[in-house]
């Protein structure tokens, strides 16, 4: 799905279902073609898009969900000058793309394509499909492949799937993140994905060296931390466990965390505070009781976490749950 690409920080969404079924034929022409650079045929009244992205400089993201459909890139959508590459990577169904002098090429979860958006193409699907894309820099995104010419208008396999595992999961905590994201923050997002994406397609030895130490290392901190954050009430949650499901090293985990200038532990039991302390604030009856809620997120000892609890708010728990009841609690 590509996006142009103005330089700024720009979050959209686009949702079939906002529609009534005898105006999303126009809504799919006038609304979602126009912001994704391609004409969509197919759909029918009854079919489902649902799609959102997120445009930072350089590099743009996009999640869709879309029913049955044929999509084309014709020369009235290529006179923008846009030479970004557009990397797709279906999650679930099937997609076809095809380049007026290639054969066309469908291609499944685990594979990605890389398309250059400065060629008219035709695209597809013949079932549900979700997809997540990504618009890099073109010209200078190229220059970091090994081979550009045996991936680009082609449908490739990574060999490194971890790469592809963390690239995924990185754009959809982007795109989950909406307008939250500082120019900052884009700015670093940016690099990171791109050497994602490096890795994902191959690139030479000095460039997998600089992706390797920059955005894999940093997509592998995020899949931790995500990790410990949906597991967080589980009480045997430690580093080993927490390495095992990433396939990395527990000394790799402490040293991601020792480099962000904190512990494993430290950061989990601060999330498990954290969590403790949202809960004291809700006005809900009846309450559980504090030592609930501390079992509830994984702490076994309630006399240490009543010790951590004061070290890090600086108040008993008992007294949160008081100010809070008395509008003083912030």
């Amino acid at each position: 799905m590509p996006m142009p690409r103005s330089g700024r920080i720009t979050y959209f969404t686009f949702s079939s279902s906002a529609y009534s079924p005898e105006d999303r034929e126009a809504a799919f022409a006038e609304v979602y073609s126009p912001i994704c650079g391609v004409e969509i045929q197919g759909v029918g009244r009854d079919g489902t898009v649902e799609a959102a992205g997120l445009e930072m400089p350089q590099v743009a993201v996009a999640q869709l969900q879309i029913s049955p459909h044929q999509s084309r890139r014709t020369y009235s959508h290529i006179a923008d000058g846009d030479d970004s590459l557009m990397l797709v990577m279906p999650t679930s169904g099937n997609a076809t793309f095809s380049f007026r002098d290639k054969q066309p090429e469908t291609f499944a979860p685990g594979q990605v394509y890389l398309a250059p958006l400065e060629d008219p193409f035709e695209a597809g699907c013949s079932d549900f499909l979700n997809v997540t894309s990504i618009s890099l820099p073109g010209k200078i995104f190229e220059r970091r492949l090994a081979d550009p010419d045996s991936v680009i208008a082609k449908k490739s396999t990574p060999t490194d799937s971890a790469s592809l595992t963390l690239l995924l999961r990185y754009v959809a905590d982007l795109v989950d993140a909406r307008e939250k994201i500082s120019a900052q923050a884009a700015s670093v997002a940016s690099l990171h994905i791109q050497d994602l994406a490096a890795l994902v397609l191959q690139v030479d030895a000095e460039t997998e060296h600089a992706a390797r130490n920059r955005g894999l290392k940093e997509a592998r901190f995020r899949a931790v931390r995500h990790y410990i954050y949906e597991n967080l009430k589980n009480p045997e949650l430690n580093v080993d466990r927490v390495a095992a499901h990433l396939h990395i090293s527990p000394q790799y985990v402490r040293k991601m965390f020792y480099d962000a200038g904190m512990s494993f532990c430290d950061y989990l039991i601060g999330l498990r505070l954290d969590w403790v302390y949202r809960q004291l604030l809700i006005p809900a009856f009846p309450r559980e009781s504090v030592s609930a809620l501390a079992y509830k997120v994984g702490f076994n000892n309630l006399a240490w976490f009543n010790r951590a609890f004061k070290r890090r708010f600086n108040l008993t728990p008992s007294e949160v749950r008081a100010n809070s009841s008395s509008g003083e609690a912030s």
